[in-house]
This record gives structure tokens, C-alpha cells and sequence, in this order.
């Protein structure tokens, strides 16, 4: 599997970002998500990551009975946190 290089560029000009990943992505190691997050941080990037045990690749928005369904709602949230949308 690829694993997120820490030697990709993550700068304090790198956007916002939220990432929403489940533990169980049999695509997409996990830790990809938590070393680009410390990356992030590092940079003094706004972020936020919320990580599910199930939802598995491909979550997308549809509704299914995983937790990991309501991560649009987060979304929404930590865009207002941050000054993104109007509340």
C-alpha cells in the first residue's frame, strides 16, 4: 500500500482541511490520514479529523447505519468555526 510521503509539501499557505476517514478503509491506510493531520498541525493549518471504526472506501454523503454517516453535519460545523460560512 502508499502511504502518505511527510515529504510532500504541507505549508501555512496549504488550505483548511477536514478529513474524515474510516479505521476499517481497506484502500486507504489510516495513517496516511494521521500523518498528513500532523503534517497539517505542524504547518499551523487549520484542520479537523474525525475517525470512524467502520464506513470502510467510498462513504461518500449517503446514509448507512455507521456513525461515519453524519460526518457531513461535522463538516458543516467546523466551516462556521473557522469563518468559512455564515451561521
Amino acid at each position: 500500500m502508499n502511504y502518505y510521503d511527510p515529504a510532500l509539501p504541507v505549508t501555512s499557505q496549504t488550505p483548511p482541511t477536514f478529513l474524515v476517514q474510516a479505521e476499517n478503509d481497506s484502500t486507504a491506510p489510516v495513517q496516511n490520514s494521521l500523518f498528513y493531520y500532523a503534517a497539517l498541525k505542524n504547518a499551523r493549518v487549520p484542520a479537523e479529523m474525525h475517525l470512524y471504526a467502520k464506513g470502510e472506501h467510498g462513504f461518500g454523503m449517503r446514509h448507512t447505519q455507521n456513525p461515519i454517516t453524519d460526518w457531513p453535519q461535522l463538516l458543516l460545523k467546523w466551516l462556521e468555526t473557522i469563518g468559512m460560512t455564515s451561521e
